[in-house]
């Protein structure tokens, strides 16, 4: 057995944690932003290279379900979460939004009723409240839970925000409006 041990006397664990190269703080990726637009769902962040880990989930999925009296009710949302990595970056905060299927408002020269909706995500991040997927222009008033009004934007490049110090805000666009949770 001392031939086994006097083989392998020079072996030791790797540490991370004593000194050497590999001590060097490793910066986290900037949180990403999630954004709805042109029918598709886009991901953005500030650290260049950075890729983009996701998890899609909606309370709607059913299989084999089971309904008694042939309703059922549809929340007709995506719930969102994306983390952002890159070389040389330790993983970035997880970005969380609600992709909403909405009445898109459309005006209709025939008198004809047409049924149509439209996605809108909403986020927010660091007291920002984010509603994209609008039409440029497109008024959102932002009101705290109370209803007090808390501001209002207009749409740019289909993204409307507001800086809020509330905890819920909702935001009314048209005639919908969404509850959004701020971290």
């Amino acid at each position: 057995m001392e031939a086994f041990e006097y083989v392998f006397r020079y072996i030791s664990a790797w540490n991370s944690n004593e000194s050497g190269d590999d001590d060097k703080p490793v910066t986290p990726c900037a949180t990403p932003s999630v954004s709805y637009e042109s029918g598709k769902l886009k991901f953005s962040c500030e650290t260049v290279g950075a890729e983009y880990h996701y998890t899609i989930s909606d309370t709607d999925i059913a299989s084999d379900a089971y309904s008694k009296d042939g309703n059922v009710s549809l929340s007709a949302a995506y719930d969102i979460s994306v983390y952002a990595t890159a070389d040389g970056y330790s993983a970035s905060e997880k970005a969380k939004a609600t992709l909403y299927w909405v009445n898109a408002n459309l005006e209709n020269t025939t008198n004809i009723y047409q049924a149509r909706t439209r996605g809108v995500v909403a986020s927010a991040h660091d007291g920002i409240v984010c509603i994209s997927g609008l039409d440029n222009g497109e008024v959102v008033k932002f009101y705290a839970a109370d209803g007090k009004l808390i501001g209002s934007s207009s749409a740019v490049d289909g993204t409307a925000s507001c800086a809020v110090s509330e905890t819920m805000v909702i935001a009314k666009f048209g005639d919908n409006a969404i509850k959004v949770a701020v971290k």
